[in-house]
């Protein structure tokens, strides 16, 4: 949703503000491997000012030719698709090596967000409020898949990369589907080489993990698992690492939704399962289809949901860091905080240039203040972390015989030890120095104190908490507590780096009862609704477990 602004506190210019071709950039969002995303202002004549969401790419990547086109191939696939699913794109700027993609402005959150902020609520989104945010995101992906060219030639778009991460809430309850940065078409000028994986294991088909031929039937699964996620409260693919992930991927063994949480109703599983069918044959055809079936089966069953539903959502569990990031950008545009200064990143690690990864502006939502570029180099992913190598072993793990995954703990490698060591004063003897080792925890709920024997550099997180112990093979016990005022006793023995998940389980209810019967013809024209004249009250929905976040 583009928001104008106000000509009372915009109509100066911004001292400090970066300004590229017309646009000044405000605040920053996200920044990825490829690109970083700002909150800008467009100017034109006649006072026309406006705020957008620019995308620009870094200068030392658009250096690259290749990464280059991809980008300008991002800018024009998206902006011939126009609904109102689908973020839009007004402009492209290009000149002295700077390339913008300046799109709509989405003052919200995104699906990702949304659903960890519930979840730090213990609870997951209400059946109808899932359906409805994926219904309509399938609407904007089929928009997506039926785009034709200017001259009328069909682009053949495959997004690859419909995840929570890129579906975007609007504070009004909007719903639109963003960034094409990897999206696959028939007249793109840099082409994915045969083989090459893009996209995020977790929610890849089958054939997409192992580099086949791809159509719009990947995206359908992508939303089949998103939505899977949502109902479940679990991750649809088990896994630690993208080995373990890609090899459950290719063993193709998805657990029934309805198994898995029975309190989701059958009827509504088997619509989910279908979008995740191993088979690409077996899924829903189009995206427009899967959509059918999920309102009709709402409609039927009374599970209806609208924007304004979605909108309460949004106000419950994201209110603050949105109210945060509207105060920041008050205090920018009345000059009392000093806009972002942008500069070149020193590195961009090469598996993110590999998977074609970029900054999205789904990122908006996990932001409440200007994010500071950050000084530090990030390390280059080992050999064996590239995609291409992980589903080759994935596949060799699965027909040749087990695959072996690293442990969770890993043994922290022996400090380095210089050439040449001056000797120690003999006054004053060598003072043995006292190896420590990292724990890191991942919690569904807020840790606010860690107590244990010698612990050191403790740091904490919205998603957990991190700190150190001396080496040791003694086992530890410490003492965690949590914002809801409970505590939990776990012992490490603090003999390596050790990372841990905490999770959080309430007790199932057992009185499941089916919806009724109304699952749709997969093909043909669209079911029937429901007459505007007799709406169907929504049913009580029972109460669902609440295991690992799938967001964290």
């Amino acid at each position: 949703m583009t928001q104008p602004l106000a000509p009372e506190t915009s109509s100066h210019t911004i001292h400090g503000a970066a300004r590229v071709g017309r646009y000044e950039l405000l605040m920053e969002l996200a920044s990825g491997g490829m690109a970083t995303v700002f909150i800008g202002r467009q100017r034109g004549a006649g006072g026309f000012e406006r705020i957008v969401a620019i995308k620009r790419m870094h200068p030392h990547i658009g250096a690259i030719p290749e990464l280059a086109a991809s980008f300008m191939d991002e800018a024009r696939i998206a902006s011939l698709i126009h609904h109102p699913n689908v973020v839009s794109v007004h402009d492209v700027h290009e000149s002295d090596g700077e390339r913008l993609l300046v799109m709509d402005y989405i003052d919200g959150t995104s699906l990702a967000a949304l659903i960890k902020g519930a979840r730090r609520s213990n609870t997951r989104l209400p059946i109808h409020i899932s359906i409805y945010i994926i219904a309509q995101s399938l609407r904007g992906l089929h928009a997506a898949h039926e785009q034709k060219s200017l001259t009328g030639t069909p682009l053949n778009i495959v997004h690859r990369d419909a995840t929570p991460q890129n579906i975007l809430l609007g504070v009004d309850g909007s719903v639109r589907l963003t960034d094409f940065g990897i999206a696959k078409a028939a007249e793109r000028s840099a082409h994915t080489t045969t083989g090459n994986v893009k996209g995020k294991f977790r929610y890849m088909a089958p054939e997409q993990a192992m580099g086949k031929n791809l159509d719009r039937r990947v995206d359908v699964f992508a939303l089949g698992v998103v939505l899977w996620e949502m109902l479940s409260g679990q991750r649809f693919l088990k896994g630690e690492s993208d080995a373990e992930i890609i090899h459950n991927l290719a063993m193709a063994q998805f657990e029934d939704l309805h198994q898995v949480e029975p309190s989701i109703p059958p009827e509504l599983s088997s619509i989910v399962m279908t979008a995740v069918a191993a088979n690409p044959d077996g899924r829903w055809a189009t995206a427009e289809q899967f959509a059918d079936a999920l309102d009709y089966w709402a409609r039927s069953t009374g599970y209806l949901a609208s924007a304004t539903d979605v909108a309460a959502q949004i106000q419950t569990f994201c209110q603050g860091p949105i109210n945060t990031r509207h105060h920041n950008l008050a205090e920018i545009l009345a000059g009392r905080r000093p806009p972002v200064s942008i500069g070149t990143p020193s590195s961009v690690s090469p598996a993110e240039i590999a998977t074609g990864s970029n900054a999205s502006i789904a990122a908006l939502s996990n932001v409440g203040s200007t994010i500071l570029p950050t000084t530090e180099t990030p390390l280059p992913r080992p050999f064996w972390r590239h995609p291409a190598v992980l589903v080759s072993a994935s596949l060799v793990g699965l027909f040749g015989g087990a695959l072996s995954l690293r442990a969770a703990t890993a043994t922290a490698p022996a400090p380095a030890v210089p050439a040449s060591t001056p000797a120690p004063a003999p006054s004053a003897p060598p003072v043995e120095k006292i190896e420590r080792v990292t724990i890191s925890l991942s919690s569904e709920r807020v840790i606010t104190e860690i107590k244990a024997p010698d612990a050191d550099d403790i740091q904490f997180r919205d998603d957990g908490a991190s700190f150190s112990l001396p080496r040791g093979a003694a086992p530890v016990t410490v003492v965690l507590r949590f914002s809801d005022q409970t505590s939990l006793e776990e012992t490490f023995t603090p003999s390596g780096n050790i990372s841990r998940r905490l999770v959080a389980t309430t007790a199932r209810k057992t009185d499941d009862k089916s919806a009724k019967n109304a699952t749709p013809p997969k093909g043909g024209d669209r079911p029937a609704t429901r007459p505007a004249d007799k709406p169907a009250d929504k049913p009580a929905e029972k109460k669902p477990t609440l295991k690992t976040n799938p967001y964290d």
